[in-house]
This record gives structure tokens, C-alpha cells and sequence, in this order.
């Protein structure tokens, strides 16, 4: 029930299947019919989803449980939804812009990247079976296949969710269109999906082509022995990590233990990367694995007991991007911008703004 509700099928998969047949199971037509036609307590990709709602407000109340004085008195409801967070305007435009995108968009995603890697992973795992065929596992059980797949997908996809993410923050243009899901001064469940269209059309372009390569060579290592797979297994680790997904972005910081930040994003870990504070700037990028982080410079372990001011650097620039309207305009409006200055003057140095990268 609980891996229906993201989109997996539990029935075994038919000998002869591969790894494209899996993949078009996961992420094909039957889970796009159900992500576009789903109610959005059911839809896998709804900040609504009974399960994330779930795992939400029990660990919501366990957090409530552990505080004292104001916050206590003040009841659950007011410390889970506080009227100045949830009725502030940037709350309203996130949820304008997740109700248009998932009326405009919710199907562009998934029809680009099954389109874009199921060619690809063809054409890669004919060719490693062709010229490494020693690469071949002899005759894997199902569960180790089903580990196989699970691992593989869950390991790339973050990977590569954080380093689009990261380009997002090193390159002009990819920033000005990110700046929308960093405008909010205030931070909702629905903050996750603040994404402008051109970020996610982009973002799901070089997604295709990178879980193509991923799962070509996955099906040249398994030989093609797809079968008797519970596909709801590969989503358990999935629903694991979504357990704190929505806390990423709100009020209320999570901390895990130190060693475990050393690996595992944390609630906390992720609201770092939306605070105004200069010294927070370009930091925490990471989804699950905050493993990429250290690879990469970005990494910074929040400290409990320290308030947060989440937005762009002024509050001027973070008012640009309130409004549904203003949302979907600006970024746009900023490259307008961007490309006349380029053009007016070709060779000049990108020079250093207040709030991101260079322009």
C-alpha cells in the first residue's frame, strides 16, 4: 500500500524484463497516469501525501513533546502551523506556485526523463555487454538485482541532485532562475516545490541523460536478469529519507548528532542553506547524502540554538519573487537582463552581487 501510494507496482517483474522495463514501471506511463491523476493525498509527489503527512506530525509531536515554556503553552497546532509563518505572503506564493506547477508540469518531468534515458541506457548497456562482458554478474538472486536497482538509483539520483543543485549556485544564469526557491522569507512544506519551470525543464534534461548512463551499466552488470523483483522494496529508502522531507523546510530544526551530519542531511542541516547570513551562503546543498558536501567545500554543521533569517541578502531582492506573478516572471526578467548587459558589454569580468554568484 505504502509503496502504491509513491508510484511502485508490488507485482514481481515477468522474466524477460529489463532494465528499461523497470525503469518505464517506475517512472513510465502507469506512474505518470497515477502522479498526474492522484488525489494529492495519494500523488508521490505532494507535500498533501498521506505518508509524508504522517511521519510529519508524529515527529512533529515527539519534537513538541521535548520543549518547555512558550512553545508548550502555546498548544501543537500553533507550534506546527504558527499563523505569521502560514500566512505570511511568501507562504501564499508557494502555494500558487505548487498548485500551478502541478497543474502545468506534473507529467513534462517524467516524459522527459523516461524519454531521454531510456535510449541512452539501451544504447550504453549494448555497448558495455558488447565490449566488457566480464563486467556480467552470473545468475544474481532477485534480492541482490532489487539491491542493485534500489542502490544505483537512489545513490545517482543524489549525487546528481546535489551537483545540479551546486550548479545552480556557480552558474549566473542557472542561479537567477534558482533565486525563486530561496526568495521566501518564511519556510513551508511547500518551499520544496518553489521551483521555476525553466530550473526543473533544465534539471530534468541532464537528469534523463545521467540515469540513462546509470542504468545502462546497471543492466550490462545484472546481464539482464530482471526478474521476480519487488519494485516496492526499491522504494523503502526512499520513504525513509522523505520521513524528514518536510522539515527541510520549515520552522522547527531537527538536529541529528554531529557524526551522523557527517553523512545524512539533517532537517537543520538543509535550513542552513536557506539563511540570509553571508557565512551560510552556497552551503549545504546536499539532499540525503551531506557526504557530497564535504567532497565539495560545502559543507557546514549547524549549531543548535542559533535563529535563522531565511530570504535572499535584502529583503528588497526577496520581494521581487513575491507574488505567483512575480514568481514566474522575474526570473525570466533577470535573464532578459543579464543577456543585454552581456551584450552591451561582451568582455566584461563577471562582478560580485550581494545575494549569489557572479553575473
Amino acid at each position: 500500500m505504502i509503496a502504491e501510494s509513491f508510484g511502485a507496482s508490488n507485482r514481481p517483474v515477468c522474466p524477460g524484463e529489463d532494465m528499461l522495463d523497470i525503469v518505464e514501471r517506475i517512472f513510465g506511463n502507469e506512474w505518470l497516469q497515477k502522479a498526474a491523476d492522484a488525489s494529492p493525498l495519494n500523488s508521490p509527489n505532494s507535500p498533501l501525501n498521506w505518508v509524508f503527512l504522517a511521519a510529519f506530525l508524529s515527529i512533529a509531536l515527539i519534537v513538541f513533546l521535548t520543549r518547555s515554556g512558550d512553545e508548550r503553552r502555546r498548544g501543537f497546532a500553533s507550534f506546527l502551523f504558527p499563523r505569521e509563518i502560514y500566512l505570511h505572503p511568501d507562504a501564499f506564493t508557494g502555494y500558487g506556485v505548487y498548485i500551478i506547477n502541478k497543474v502545468l508540469f506534473a507529467v513534462l518531468g517524467g516524459f522527459i526523463i523516461l524519454n531521454l534515458s531510456g535510449p541512452i541506457s539501451l544504447a550504453v548497456s549494448d555497448w558495455l555487454s558488447r565490449e566488457a562482458p566480464f563486467l556480467a554478474l552470473a545468475g544474481p538472486p532477485p534480492f541482490l538485482i532489487a539491491l542493485i536497482v534500489g542502490g544505483v538509483l537512489f545513490v545517482i539520483q543524489d549525487f546528481y541532485l546535489f551537483y545540479f543543485h551546486y550548479l545552480c549556485h556557480k552558474i549566473p544564469a542557472l542561479w537567477e532562475v534558482h533565486k525563486l526557491h530561496h526568495a521566501p522569507r518564511v519556510l513551508t512544506p511547500f518551499s520544496d516545490f518553489q521551483v521555476h519551470p525553466i530550473e526543473a525543464i533544465v534539471r530534468d534534461l541532464f537528469y534523463g541523460a545521467w540515469l540513462g548512463l546509470a542504468l545502462g551499466a546497471t543492466n550490462a552488470v545484472i546481464a539482464g536478469e530482471a526478474r521476480d523483483i519487488d519494485l516496492g522494496a526499491v522504494f523503502w529508502p526512499y520513504m525513509i529519507v522523505y520521513a524528514f522531507s518536510h522539515f527541510r523546510h520549515t520552522h522547527i530544526p531537527i538536529h541529528f548528532p554531529p557524526a551522523i551530519s557527517r553523512f545524512v542531511v539533517s532537517p537543520a542541516y538543509h535550513q542552513i542553506h536557506h539563511s540570509r547570513d553571508p557565512e551560510h551562503w552556497d552551503k549545504n546543498m546536499a539532499v540525503v547524502f551531506s557526504v557530497w558536501d564535504r567532497m565539495f567545500g560545502t559543507y557546514f554543521l549547524p549549531k543548535k540554538g542559533v535563529a535563522l533569517d531565511y530570504g535572499l541578502a535584502t529583503e528588497a531582492e526577496s520581494a521581487r519573487y513575491r507574488g505567483v506573478i512575480n514568481a514566474y516572471a522575474e526570473p525570466v526578467r533577470a535573464l532578459v537582463r543579464m543577456g543585454k548587459a552581456r551584450l552591451s558589454t561582451p568582455n566584461a569580468k563577471p562582478r560580485l552581487t550581494a545575494d549569489g554568484p557572479p553575473v
